[in-house]
C-alpha cells in the first residue's frame, strides 16, 4: 500500500498510471518537473503566468478538446455564523452556479 506522500502506480495493459495523490499541494512540484525537461502537465494557467511572461514554459493549445470540468464543493462550519463578507462570497457563488446555499 503507498504511503501518503509517494504516488500509487498501478499497471495496466501495456503502461503504468500514476494516480497522484494529494495533488493540490504539487502543483509547484510538477511545474518544477516540465521547466527541468522531466515531462509535460495540465496545470491551471494562473500557477503559472509568470513562467509564461517570462518564457520559461510554453503552454500548448489543443484542438478539439472539450473545456475540462473539475468538481468542486462548497464547504464550512456548521453552527457557526458567517461573517458578511463570507456570506457576500456563498451567495455570489450561488448566483453564479444557479443552487440555493444552505443557511448558516
Amino acid at each position: 500500500m503507498p504511503d501518503s506522500e509517494n504516488p500509487e502506480i498501478v499497471e495496466t495493459t501495456g503502461s503504468t498510471l500514476i494516480r497522484l495523490r494529494r495533488i493540490e499541494g504539487q502543483i509547484r512540484g510538477l511545474q518544477r518537473m516540465v521547466e527541468e525537461g522531466l515531462g509535460i502537465a495540465m496545470l491551471p494557467c494562473v500557477t503559472i503566468e509568470r513562467e509564461l511572461t517570462l518564457g520559461i514554459l510554453k503552454q500548448v493549445d489543443i484542438q478539439k478538446m472539450p473545456p475540462l470540468a473539475r468538481p468542486i464543493a462548497l464547504i464550512y462550519r456548521r453552527g457557526r455564523k458567517r461573517p458578511r463578507t463570507v456570506q457576500a462570497f456563498v451567495d455570489t457563488l450561488g448566483s453564479i452556479y444557479d443552487f440555493q446555499p444552505p443557511g448558516p
